[in-house]
């Protein structure tokens, strides 16, 4: 099995697109020279040693400023196989796609042009167990299913503003792209033709929620379409933007909710998916300064033994 990431360097020059902690991140930085926050690096270093553990090969796809950034790190040998031209094709194709609220599309490309199977992380997705067998079993297996809510729960009358969305289904439950496991051509294929047909349109204005769904909503429109074979890693269902839990007001929103249907996985992952704690690291130096810590050890733990840096 191989394991693959996807940096697509694009939305660093496109800052002032950015919203929501994107933006906060690459504030700091000038746009002559790309770069990643220091902290963002490690966790990247720690997602993919756990996979060359976990899974095996490692491949990354990236364009060539991002083969330029990780040489100077000297951290290329990270990586088992490196594709610079997927990205690059990409880039001089598409030079009308606005990568600044678009970011993830290099991410939807290379899901799309993969040979399948494989199985494609976030880069601060780090798997801690090796893969349960049963995903094999499927065509595709995501991280978990998300129940819509505030700005990214749109009505299709809204999405048919903007040209709207083959196969939308308004209540389908959406699911989170952190993790794919892709093994079915069709799948991957409609994937592609419709993340294509969204971002390659003309806009005045990309709404948050259009860039969701053009990179995880059109997976689950497609799968349904295909009737597909499909699983989650996780056992519930997130809330996208829960209320915090304290204090408890009247009525609070849960981070997880549980499906009385659902048949829990007696194997599974164990994995983080830091995501949802990046603003923490950012705003809050003691809780950035421990799981720094954490992860730096974790790093020499891994690394220690497989004079992989």
């Amino acid at each position: 099995m191989k394991a693959i990431f996807v940096n697509w360097t694009k939305p660093f020059f496109y800052k002032e697109d950015a919203q929501g902690y994107n933006k906060m991140k690459m504030a700091e930085f000038s746009d002559e020279e790309y770069d990643i926050v220091d902290y963002e690096l490690l966790i990247q270093k720690v997602a993919v040693v756990r996979a060359k553990k976990h899974v095996g090969k490692t491949k990354l796809y990236t364009d060539q400023i991002g083969y330029d950034f990780y040489k100077r790190k000297g951290l290329l040998d990270l990586w088992d196989e490196i594709d610079t031209e997927t990205l690059e094709e990409f880039n001089r194709e598409n030079s009308g796609v606005n990568p600044g609220r678009f970011w993830t599309t290099g991410k939807s490309i290379v899901i799309g042009k993969e040979p399948i199977p494989f199985l494609f992380l976030d880069l601060d997705f780090i798997i801690r167990s090796d893969l349960p067998k049963w995903i094999y079993d499927y065509d595709l297996v995501h991280t978990q299913w998300e129940i819509q809510r505030g700005e990214f729960f749109v009505f299709e009358s809204e999405i048919n503003k903007y040209g709207g969305i083959e196969d939308f289904v308004q209540n389908m439950w959406m699911p989170n792209t952190s993790f794919v496991y892709l093994n079915d051509v069709n799948l991957r294929d409609e994937y592609l033709k419709k993340h294509l047909s969204i971002i390659r349109r003309e806009y005045e204005h990309v709404p948050e929620w259009l860039w969701l769904l053009a990179d995880q909503g059109i997976m689950g429109y497609s799968a349904r379409k295909l009737n597909s074979r499909v699983e989650t890693i996780e056992n519930r269902i997130y809330l996208s933007y829960p209320e915090q839990l304290y204090p408890k007001f009247v009525g609070h929103g849960l981070s997880w909710v549980k499906d009385p249907d659902r048949k829990d996985h007696e194997e599974n992952l164990e994995y983080e998916h830091i995501w949802t704690n990046k603003r923490s690291f950012k705003v809050d130096p003691e809780y950035r300064n421990k799981r720094v810590e954490e992860l730096e050890q974790e790093f020499k733990m891994l690394t220690k033994k497989r004079n992989l840096i």
